[in-house]
């Protein structure tokens, strides 16, 4: 009878211990962000008179680097006639106004206004019009005022109808401030010079309101003087730091990233494309001009690097091979977090000092898919917010928090448990997940809460294949199921995560390895909070209470 005791007592134990523990292991949250919905296109449908509610969408996307404003245009089209307002909010959504109505009468956002950027503070809207043509004229809002003025920022020559000519319609001005003196920045076709037979023509500046005044001419760097050679790339926002590519030879590699102190190639070497037609709606310089993004291509691959602008170094990030190349490139104001996407990237945040990343948007949010170029903005400064804009059943902007510590509006992950730290890599042995979630709205206004699996930060990195390295279903459940054990209780449950070996991570990578896992809720107002963690994937997991079993 002893005997039997002792085998029988611990095994009895060991139930005990597991019932009364539950899911054991409590997993660190590595990374944490909420997705808030701030605006939609119902709190847009006032005009046109007889349509206010016809389908609308946003355009145009952009925000303060103090994060204090954003700025944005809304268009509807109505029996093929299309109509544009442009507005500005605060970043919560809050304290709109419609510009559209404050346009000088030559200027409209739908025909002619176009690309536009709030200074540091959020207090003046720029914008270029017209969207056609050759040459432009700079205008902006002044919005420290009770009632908005719009005035030229660029003021053109006596007789002229526009400032500038020849400008480069990707990025087709900068803003830099320093000492609170706003200078823009831009490609421009300057006077004939009556000597020298030719035009003034390269970069120009010019003061808040003041006139165009040289800053580089393309005779200052090698080869043939044809401003269609010649990209502008932007310039520092608080420092004296303006970037360009520039075409050398017609033979490849030809082309380089400058900066137009001295002027100097940086780095000092020449590609097949440098930027290509990449859109640059957002800021690939640091604010302080130390560091700047660069994006080339030799033959069908294409790269993405980090450049220190003092040393001309270079620090690769990325490379593809694919036709997509790299979007959404953007360069953190602090320099510290450099954000892309690409086919195995989504939006991804690179940290510049550790290598780490992370992707920010999911397959998980809907509207990751129905976002698209100048829907996408810049980082604030304090490295926490960006913005999106989407079009699928509605319009909507969000705004991106990385660091969140406000759930009033957005759910919230509380923790994430597992019923161990380890996962056996065989196929079939299973690991049950929970999430606790809340929402300051009440619990019932939880939609769903779904899982992802990543590697390195990545959700679906370029180089997998065979599917993911997790199999599982990708609903969590508060509903007495699925493995949940009390319904209503706010931890939902999935017990359906495997490894599945034949992706190509287990060829990859030697185990053990860590693979993370994703876990999302959404709430019925379109709201979301998502919460990064990892198991372990083993080939064999010690089972430290056998010896026990086998007591006499």
């Amino acid at each position: 009878m002893r005997v039997k005791l002792n085998r029988v007592v611990p095994l009895l134990v060991v139930c005990i211990l597991w019932w009364g523990v539950g899911y054991a292991w409590s997993a660190p949250i590595h990374y944490k962000q909420t997705m808030t919905k701030i605006l939609d296109e119902t709190q847009f449908q006032t005009w046109p008179p007889e349509y206010e509610t016809y389908t609308r969408y946003f355009n145009m996307l952009t925000n303060s680097p103090d994060g204090s404003r954003i700025a944005f245009t809304v268009g509807t089209t109505v029996l093929s006639t299309t109509y544009v307002h442009a507005y500005v909010a605060n970043s919560d959504g809050d304290e709109l106004i419609d510009l559209t109505g404050y346009f000088p009468p030559e200027v409209s956002p739908l025909w002619t206004a176009t690309y536009y950027k709030l200074d540091d503070t959020g207090s003046r809207l720029f914008f270029r019009a017209p969207n056609v043509g050759n040459d432009i004229n700079i205008y902006y809002f002044d919005l420290a005022l009770a009632t908005p003025v719009c005035s030229l920022a660029v003021l053109p020559k006596s007789g002229e109808t526009y400032a500038i000519r020849g400008y480069d319609a990707r990025k087709p001005f900068s803003l830099t401030t320093i000492g609170g003196q706003i200078t823009l920045f831009f490609k421009h076709v300057g006077d004939l010079d009556p000597v020298l037979l030719r035009y003034n023509q390269g970069i120009y500046s010019a003061p808040l309101e003041g006139s165009a005044t040289k800053v580089m001419d393309i005779n200052q760097v090698p080869g043939d003087e044809n401003m269609n050679l010649l990209g502008f790339l932007g310039s520092a926002a608080n420092a004296n730091r303006i970037l360009f590519s520039w075409k050398d030879v017609f033979i490849t590699p030809g082309v380089a990233m400058w900066q137009t102190d001295g002027p100097v190639r940086v780095p000092d070497e020449m590609h097949d494309s440098v930027w290509g037609q990449s859109a640059l709606y957002t800021h690939i310089i640091s604010a302080d001009g130390g560091k700047a993004l660069y994006r080339y291509t030799d033959l069908w691959s294409h790269y993405l690097s980090q450049v220190d602008l003092t040393s001309g170094i270079k620090t690769p990030l990325a490379q593809t091979d694919s036709i997509y190349s790299f979007s959404f490139t953007t360069m953190a104001p602090s320099g510290n977090y450099a954000f892309f996407s690409s086919p195995g990237n989504n939006r991804t945040r690179v940290n510049l000092a550790t290598g780490d990343q992370r992707d920010t948007l999911s397959s998980l949010f809907a509207e990751s898919g129905g976002s698209g170029d100048y829907l996408i903005s810049d980082i604030t400064a304090d490295d926490r917010y960006y913005f999106i804009g989407s079009k699928l059943d509605i319009g909507r902007i969000h705004r991106i928090d990385m660091a969140p510590t406000n759930f009033s509006q957005a759910p919230n992950i509380a923790a994430i448990n597992f019923t161990s730290n380890k996962l056996l890599n065989d196929g079939t042995t299973r690991t049950t997940v929970t999430a606790t979630v809340s929402d300051a709205q009440g619990p019932a206004t939880i939609s769903w809460v779904r899982l992802k699996s990543m590697v390195d930060g990545l959700e679906t990195p370029e180089w997998m294949l065979g599917g993911e390295p997790l199999a599982y279903d990708w609903n969590l459940y508060d509903d007495g199921t699925h493995g949940d054990r009390v319904a209503g209780d706010g931890i939902y449950t999935n017990d359906t995560i495997r490894t599945k070996p034949t992706c190509n991570f287990y060829e990859r990578f030697t185990l053990p390895k860590d693979v993370g896992v994703r876990i999302v809720a959404r709430d019925e107002n379109s709201n979301y909070v998502m919460a990064d963690t990892s198991l372990t994937v083993v080939n064999g997991i010690p089972a430290p209470w056998v010896p026990l079993l086998l007591l006499d």
